[in-house]
């Protein structure tokens, strides 16, 4: 399974997962008030060129206009160099070396939600900056600022 973006703006990136699993269960025009949401969903799979694990679990109600749902996902472990144009695109950041986790944690009920996204870097070792006044934790606030508007 390949997954791509490309806006002609930003750099384009490709991602490769293999040995893709998803199972949903329990779909159906039944609504439990013991149960809101009754329908568990599971997805996993790798991607060797990123060298990360992506694991996803959630529950949803699907029988709403805008579904009701909780998720968990985590994308662990993945080479930062892999990400090298994206992090120069936003940051001006350059890796030599290291690993970044993201995990996120995110809950829709009537159409409200509330969650996060959280990267987190492992032995990162920065090659350079584009701009030498330019802060690691200015950069990193410039890219969450970028990164959280595309969502």
């Amino acid at each position: 399974m390949n997954f791509s973006y490309s806006d002609g703006v930003t750099p384009d990136y490709d991602m490769d997962f293999e040995r893709f699993y998803i199972e949903i269960n329990n779909m159906r025009n039944v609504e439990d008030d013991n149960n809101p949401l009754p329908s568990p969903i599971v997805a996993t799979a790798d991607s060797p060129g990123y060298g990360g694990k992506f694991v996803f679990t959630a529950d949803a109600m699907f029988l709403k206009k805008i579904p009701d749902f909780n998720y968990n996902a985590r994308f662990e472990n993945a080479k930062l160099t892999t990400f090298n144009e994206v992090f120069k695109y936003y940051t001006g950041m350059d890796f030599e070396a290291g690993s970044v986790s993201v995990y996120s944690e995110m809950a829709m009920k009537d159409g409200n939600y509330v969650g996060y996204l959280k990267p987190i870097l492992k032995d990162a070792k920065i090659f350079k900056l584009k701009e030498e006044d330019r802060s690691f934790f200015r950069a990193s606030r410039n890219f969450s600022a970028k990164v959280s508007g595309n969502f």
